[in-house]
């Protein structure tokens, strides 16, 4: 569980992002940016993540996320967390306190199956059900009672917006503001550079 509660607070939204695959016992039903957001190899948008809790308040957070296939992924908080996979690792840094942490790939999705909707997407299947929805959305239902239910609305080729309850019971969402696929993605985004002073926390 150490794992899981370090990134937690910073990679909660995780869960939603472009490469999931589930099991979708009634495919006739999906919507078709379902279809084509599965088939997306890579893409970037910039995306806003808002949180209201009993405890917090309302919070809001902006950021960039950039994912491409191989288990890449680049989430970069606005004056505050980057998160880089390069496909076998994931770096944690923290600009505020200018500390750093690595994580295995392989194990750490043991222990946080949610990171699986990124890295390994053919388990996914063995973590969440896809119902369809009426109004064009997609729920995610947890086949594990320690992860949440994921409510997805998308558009064209997109996801667009995902809302969930987090572990602490404070709904989130998730919206991505300009979600397209580049035209170059540089393999180099997704490696870690240490920046002059970082302190790695083992």
């Amino acid at each position: 569980m150490r794992i899981q509660t370090a990134i937690y607070q910073t990679m909660i939204f995780i869960a939603i992002l472009p490469v999931l695959l589930a099991q979708e016992s009634s495919t006739h039903s999906l919507p078709q940016w379902w279809h084509n957001w599965k088939q997306t190899p890579a893409f970037s948008s910039s995306f806003i993540q808002e949180g209201e809790s009993v405890a917090f308040g309302k919070l809001s957070k902006k950021g960039v996320i950039q994912v491409a296939k191989g288990g890449k992924l680049r989430v970069e908080y606005e004056k505050g967390v980057l998160l880089l996979c390069d496909g076998k690792h994931l770096t944690q840094y923290d600009l505020s306190t200018r500390t750093a942490q690595m994580f295995d790939l392989e194990n750490i999705s043991l222990e946080w199956p949610l990171l699986r909707l990124l890295i390994d997407t053919n388990t996914i299947n063995q973590v969440f059900n896809i119902t369809a929805q009426n109004d064009g959305a997609i729920l995610l239902s947890p086949k594990k009672t320690d992860l949440p239910e994921i409510l997805l609305e998308g558009k064209g080729s997109f996801l667009q917006r995902a809302t969930w309850t987090d572990g602490t019971g404070a709904k989130q969402i998730l919206t991505l503001t300009a979600p397209s696929v580049p035209k170059n993605l540089d393999n180099s985004s997704f490696i870690f550079k240490p920046p002059s002073g970082t302190k790695w926390i083992r």
